[in-house]
């Protein structure tokens, strides 16, 4: 009876090393193996992120290309007004010299189209303007218009000046009173198209 309970006794000890062994395996081989699928999900979300710049960066040179277009062409329509038609870009240069007069403590009396519309690459839009204020204020009206974009020009510009007198004996002052009439001319790229 000893043999087997020496038998018995050193397979429960075998039995009981080989569990302690199967612990210890497991307590350090499952922390590892998570580990270990961690880094391998990490890998491939790195490789998508790199598979994505690399497609990106293939693209730039047509992107670039494109930008440049873009670029251009803004340049060639940036001193052109935006509108669809002649008419309509006149009565943007009217909306324009409306702000502008305002803004800058004139009075505005009229705005007539003069706009010859032609069937051309280039449309020449033009206002006739006549305004009242003083000279301060015209000259920061002329400025506006003539220094913004889309490029504007000033042509056949006439200014009269006029005294005017108020109050009566020592209390009169005199008034300087400019009359403006000028022409404000915009283009229109492409016939109004």
């Amino acid at each position: 009876m000893s043999r087997t309970s020496n038998r018995q006794r050193c397979l429960k000890s075998l039995a009981l090393l080989g569990v302690i062994l199967a612990l210890v395996l497991a307590a350090i081989l499952v922390p590892w193996w998570q580990k270990m699928s961690f880094y391998g999900e990490r890998i491939d979300q790195m490789a998508m992120r790199i598979g994505k710049f690399e497609s990106m960066l293939a693209r730039k040179p047509a992107l670039e290309r494109e930008l440049q277009e873009l670029r251009k062409q803004q340049n060639r329509t940036h001193y052109h007004l935006s509108a669809q038609t002649p008419a309509l870009a006149a009565a943007d240069l009217q909306q324009r010299v409306k702000r502008a007069v305002e803004g800058n403590g004139g009075q505005l009396v009229s705005t007539q189209n003069l706009t010859d519309p032609k069937d051309e690459k280039l449309v020449e839009v033009v206002i006739r303007v006549r305004m009242n204020g003083d000279a301060s204020s015209i000259a920061r009206v002329l400025h506006e218009l003539e220094s913004g974009k889309p490029l504007l020009l000033i042509d056949n510009l006439t200014i009269r000046s006029s005294k005017r007198y108020r109050g009566r004996g020592r209390n009169r002052q005199v008034e300087f009173h400019q009359d403006t009439h000028f022409d404000l001319i915009g283009f229109l790229r492409g016939g109004g198209q």
